[in-house]
């Protein structure tokens, strides 16, 4: 379908003296200093530009705010520290399994006893489901944590407050009409500002745990990486404090501390010194993101938390993608007579994962 744009909305953006006079002043190339008036830095804003170019998270996260949520989760955290069997509930994709790791490792600091639960995305679908939250209360929960979901699952998150479990959710996903009865919701979207709502639920564990001082700033800064991965993988907005978070991190990657991403960056031929944020969205994402759609998001994560079997489940990772890319390539070329017209289509099969 072709679209008629009126001249009258069409913005035009040349480099004039005005475009030169300001890469100048901010010390970068005229075309940079054209793309920064297009996103309205210009004139006298030169530290501003600056800060947009070389973003610093400690301005951000001083002024940032995740709503009322936070402290409570923070004085609930202190207060359950040493609990013998807590649970971490996530999600299947990238942001999910980068929080899910994230909150399993902050949590083997904080508790004596720490699993993972992440529904499978064909089998179960996604969210907290209310049968596994009484299999955990069968089984014994001293502390629910859920990431990257459990804001609009009301029903089973009741079945935790009935059997006496406390809830903790770290989410960005936008709340429905009423929150889940007796849980501690840590959610940018109830009462957060608008620069937290950019944050994904990685983002939001992450600037949490700094913001509240739940962990050692030092210890957080070394798991950026996870707070990035998440970040570029969710395709949030690139505002100040997600380009501070993805730089932050970035620079960790590339010190491959992180024992799964750097077998992962060795098997996709990607060089940890070298890496950039368009090999991890273009290599490392898809491996992680497969899991997820074809097997079992647990192999992404025990990989970013670089557990036993590490080897095999990053040879599978790679073999997932590979798989998803074929299947991709197979439905390109089903649906290719199909779409032959002019019009929109949006097509859909059972069997496509």
């Amino acid at each position: 379908m072709t679209g008629k744009i009126p001249i009258s909305r069409i913005r035009l953006f040349r480099i004039d003296e005005r475009a030169l006079s300001f890469a100048d002043k901010v010390g970068v190339s005229p075309l940079t200093a054209l793309l920064l008036r297009m996103r309205g830095l210009s004139g006298d804003g030169i530290d501003e530009a600056r800060t947009w170019l070389r973003p610093g998270l400690s301005d951000s996260l001083a002024s940032v705010s995740l709503g009322p949520g936070a402290r409570d989760a923070a004085l609930l955290w202190q207060k359950m520290k040493g609990a013998r069997r807590v649970v971490i509930y996530g999600d299947y994709d990238v942001d999910g399994a980068s929080a899910t790791a994230l909150a399993m490792e902050m949590a083997l600091e904080s508790f004596r006893e720490v699993r993972y639960f992440i529904p499978h995305r064909h089998r179960e679908g996604y969210g907290v489901h209310e049968k596994v939250v009484r299999a955990l209360a069968e089984s014994g929960c001293d502390l629910l944590v859920t990431v990257d979901c459990g804001t609009r699952d009301i029903s089973a998150l009741r079945a935790a407050r009935d059997a006496g479990i406390p809830v903790i959710i770290f989410d960005h996903h936008t709340p429905g009409e009423s929150l889940p009865e007796g849980a501690i919701v840590v959610n940018p979207h109830i009462g957060g500002d608008d620069e937290a709502r950019t944050l994904c639920a990685a983002g939001v564990l992450w600037v949490w745990a700094m913001t509240e001082g739940v962990m050692h700033p030092d210890w957080l800064e070394g798991r950026s990486d996870l707070a990035a991965l998440a970040t570029l993988a969710d395709h949030v907005p690139l505002g100040r404090l997600n380009r501070g978070l993805v730089r932050r991190g970035m620079d960790v990657i590339r010190l491959s501390g992180r024992r799964g991403l750097r077998r992962l960056l060795d098997e996709t031929g990607v060089q940890a010194a070298d890496v950039d944020e368009e090999a991890i969205v273009m290599k490392i994402i898809p491996c992680l993101n497969a899991a997820g759609r074809l097997g079992l998001a647990d192999i992404a994560v025990d990989v970013l938390l670089g557990g036993e079997g590490l080897e095999k489940n990053v040879r599978e990772l790679v073999s997932l993608n590979r798989k998803r890319q074929s299947i991709s390539a197979e439905i390109l070329e089903k649906i290719l007579p199909e779409i032959s017209g002019g019009e929109s289509l949006v097509l859909s099969d059972l069997s496509w994962p």
